[in-house]
């Protein structure tokens, strides 16, 4: 996914023989539902709102893959449009909370590691 001060864009990526008549997009203000074929096809619930009427979608080469690109307009109530740090709720599971007493910057070239500093 990708983001602007005012939208969020989610790629969802499908077979090259998908064509648009074949696909459903529904979005509510915390959920999205896409069906393909009369099949649920992905299923997401976002952290943060959207404007459910201000959304669309198409089909589009992202990143080399076939995808569905949903764009929706973010919903702020406080007219301050901040990055979202995550779109989905199932994100925040792939955290890694761990604390722990030291941090390691790796400096690399290209693919060529120059070297660590370790702090802690």
């Amino acid at each position: 996914w990708t983001q602007d001060p005012t939208h969020v864009q989610l790629y969802v990526p499908v077979e090259e023989g998908i064509k648009a008549k074949y696909v459903k997009v529904k979005t509510y203000e915390r959920n999205v539902t896409i069906n393909v074929n009369g099949k649920e096809y992905f299923i997401g619930k976002f952290l943060d709102p959207i404007k459910r009427f201000e959304t669309e979608w198409e089909i589009v080469r992202f990143r080399s893959k076939r995808c569905i690109k949903v764009i929706m307009e973010k919903s702020d109530p406080c007219e301050m449009m901040f990055d979202w740090q995550y779109l989905l709720e199932s994100e925040l599971s792939l955290i890694d909370t761990t604390i722990t007493h030291q941090v390691l910057f790796q400096v690399n070239l290209g693919d060529n590691l120059l070297g660590q500093v370790v702090i802690g």
